[in-house]
């Protein structure tokens, strides 16, 4: 018997971490895609002694697809009361998934004409036909970008899946682009791109980091993105990209921020 439709509300563009403040210890365990990976998932946790009642785990998105089981996945983040950023095939699936119901399709607050139309495949709706209400509720409960407190060196740090346009304040980011870039575009930048190989790309981390720089240090945020597989792990000083290939059998990188000390920890997929 199929599960109930559900419709959806409008995706947060911005949001802060639920309940966070109240855990006791405070530890953030923030996560690269994952894709589906349940057992290198559960290895992760193991190997960082998550505990939901203290720490609080943040998915970068793509947390499905891909993967053995998405379904077990998303079974798990709901269960240890995880947080997540949106990724770009979380919103494929939302959107096959409003299509297959014929329901309106996913919509981001505060934004006029945001259908992103991220191409989906016959893979994600299979898996859209599958979910259940309460998947679908956590899916829609992703923000585009999440606060996640301030790090040791004193500068506020965010989460989103794909990157951040250097040119525009938080409150007026193209969600779209946030789901889907891994460049910007010669000469002013002030156009993104998925595609590291077009004219005039660079990598919208290399001029985030330059501008960060250049900002007054209380303008300044660390970012934490997923979504560039092929770039590997990428740490500078204001961007931290970690999507290591675990749905191609790489690795899996949670960065464990200890009252804002940073931790890296990998295990392979």
């Amino acid at each position: 018997m199929a599960p109930p439709a559900v419709r959806l509300h409008d995706i947060a563009r911005i949001a802060n971490l639920t309940d966070y403040e109240t855990l006791t210890g405070g530890r953030l365990i923030v996560v690269g895609d994952i894709h589906g990976s349940i057992r290198p998932l559960k290895r992760l946790m193991a190997k960082v002694q998550f505990d939901p009642n203290r720490d609080k785990l943040v998915s970068l998105g793509d947390f499905i697809t891909k993967g053995e089981d998405s379904i077990a996945v998303l079974d798990y983040l709901i269960d240890n009361r995880a947080e997540c950023v949106l990724g770009n095939h979380e919103y494929s699936v939302l959107e096959l998934y409003t299509e297959y119901w014929k329901l309106p399709p996913p919509h981001f607050s505060g934004v006029d004409d945001d259908h992103a139309q991220v191409e989906g495949r016959k893979s994600e709706l299979k898996l859209a036909k599958r979910l259940r209400p309460r998947h679908i509720k956590f899916i829609n409960s992703c923000s585009v970008i999440k606060r996640l407190g301030t790090l040791a060196s004193g500068y506020p740090a965010i989460a989103v899946h794909a990157g951040v346009r250097p040119d525009l304040p938080l409150d007026q980011q193209p969600p779209n682009e946030n789901l889907e870039m891994r460049a910007l575009l010669k000469p002013d930048y002030k156009r993104s791109t998925s595609d590291t190989d077009a004219e005039g790309a660079v990598a919208w981390s290399k001029i985030y980091n330059k501008q960060m720089k250049s900002e007054p240090k209380s303008q300044r945020t660390v970012v934490f993105y997923g979504h560039h597989a092929a770039a590997g792990l990428k740490l500078k000083k204001y961007t931290r990209g970690l999507d290591t290939g675990c749905a191609k059998g790489g690795q899996l990188t949670a960065m464990v921020i200890d009252h804002g000390v940073e931790e890296l920890v990998q295990v392979d997929c």
